[in-house]
């Protein structure tokens, strides 16, 4: 495995998903921004919460309401934590898994033929603290995003090189990958890792 930052690591609960041929290429969480939206919302209801407590101690009815919203919010902060925790990408020699799920495990297929037609992207916020988003399509159309990627560029690069092994390379004879085929219309959406997609193959192991 060739290691991409601390947060690249092999596995071994992965392994329970793999075939036998398959070997790990990286293990990553998503990058730690993807809990910023629901820590700031947490935060921000709290301090709500506090300047009502401050400014109106006699509202009973608004002071309920807001440290209801507040600990709703902070309790969405925790389970966002707890999910981003046992939530995983791996990299293998054949396809991209996406791991998910507190109490029931979901697991998300990507073969990597589909990755011929990948766009990469970085925002504003991800171009300054380390994350890009990665967008596969089908006939011209996403059908999977995955934000919040931590080492965006060199998780490209392992994607690139393991699904064009022979980039660059002279060879008359070597065929590109086939072409992504949609998943079919109609199918739920698959948002756990921040964006959506239409999932091929999702997996419920038996615990």
């Amino acid at each position: 495995m060739r290691a991409v930052g601390r947060a690249a690591y092999p596995s071994p609960e992965i392994n329970r998903y793999l075939t036998p041929r398959e070997q790990q290429v990286l293990t990553v969480r998503q990058h730690w921004a993807f809990l910023v939206p629901p820590a700031a919302a947490a935060a921000g209801a709290a301090m709500a919460a506090l300047v009502v407590t401050v400014i109106a101690p006699g509202a009973i009815t608004l002071e309920t309401v807001a440290w209801v919203l507040a600990g709703f919010l902070i309790a969405r902060l925790i389970v966002a934590g707890l999910s981003w925790f046992v939530q995983y990408i791996t990299i293998t020699n054949e396809r991209v898994v996406l791991t998910s799920g507190l109490l029931n495990r979901r697991v998300k297929i990507i073969p990597l033929p589909n990755f011929a037609e990948m766009t990469f992207a970085r925002s504003f916020a991800g171009r300054i603290i380390g994350y890009g988003a990665f967008t596969v399509e089908a006939t011209g159309k996403p059908y999977l995003i995955i934000d919040y990627i931590p080492y965006p560029e060199q998780i490209q690069l392992e994607l690139t090189s393991i699904a064009f092994p022979k980039l660059g390379a002279d060879d008359d004879d070597y065929e590109p990958p086939p072409r992504s085929r949609s998943a079919p219309p109609g199918w739920p959406y698959y948002s756990d890792y921040g964006g959506s997609t239409q999932p091929e193959e999702e997996i419920t192991p038996e615990e």
